[in-house]
């Protein structure tokens, strides 16, 4: 496999099929109760070939599919509720982006870039630009891409499983079950964190992108130092 597919195997890994088994592993457990689901997982496991090949790359290409259908619906969703909601939060990124870039170019007596976020191209554009300057600074930052899909995924997948832990611990019991109980709270504290690491990995990614095509495509400082470096070695 060639080293260039690597990054895009990985996000896939990442960003849908990590999510998409996830949430196919939550629903099991929360349809069935996590006892039950504990009692079935050890009568099955006395069986031979639970998991085969064919079973296993069945299960892969689902996961696939349902953590693509998820990325999809949080786009159409609370994706596109944050766009408009938030949109003057990622102006303030760029901003302090090109500020710290002026507070950086200042230190090394280099005249300010006069840039302001009207003037920046499209995210994936810049990604794309800074992909041609370095491969490894555009993996990493699709790394981070990777992990806030990974959240979106997990965060629309777990969102209505709450209620039907609720609905089903109502039918299978209307006692206290501790083991739903439990569930319930690993589930409310699963959405909350899932939602605040969305918007974590989503600045990450926006600051380091902006912030690496800067540095890369106005150089200042220990730049222009390295290629001297370099040069006088040869």
């Amino acid at each position: 496999m060639p080293l260039t597919l690597i990054p895009q195997v990985f996000f896939d890994l990442i960003a849908r099929i990590i999510p998409g088994l996830a949430i196919v592993i939550a629903w099991y457990v929360t349809t069935l109760g996590p006892n039950k689901t504990l009692d079935t997982l050890v009568t099955a496991s006395s069986k031979q070939n639970i998991l085969n090949f064919w079973s296993f790359a069945l299960l892969t290409i689902l996961s696939y599919l349902l953590g693509f259908i998820l990325n999809e619906l949080w786009s159409l969703t609370f994706g596109r509720i944050k766009r408009r909601v938030f949109r003057e939060k990622t102006g303030k990124y760029l901003e302090s982006c090109l500020a710290d870039n002026d507070k950086m170019r200042k230190c090394f007596g280099e005249s300010e870039l006069g840039l302001t976020i009207e003037d920046f191209p499209a995210l994936h554009i810049i990604h794309d630009h800074l992909r041609l300057y370095s491969d490894s600074e555009g993996y990493r930052l699709l790394k981070l891409r990777a992990e806030a899909r990974l959240s979106e995924a997990l965060f629309i997948g777990l969102l209505l499983l709450p209620i039907i832990n609720i609905v089903c611990w109502y039918y299978d019991s209307q006692l206290f079950m501790l083991d739903r109980f439990v569930l319930e709270l690993l589930l409310v504290v699963a959405i909350i964190t899932f939602w605040r690491k969305s918007n974590q990995f989503e600045r990450f990614y926006i600051t380091g992108t902006c912030t690496s095509w800067l540095f890369f495509s106005f150089p200042v400082g220990p730049l222009k130092q390295a290629k001297a470096d370099s040069k006088s070695k040869r």
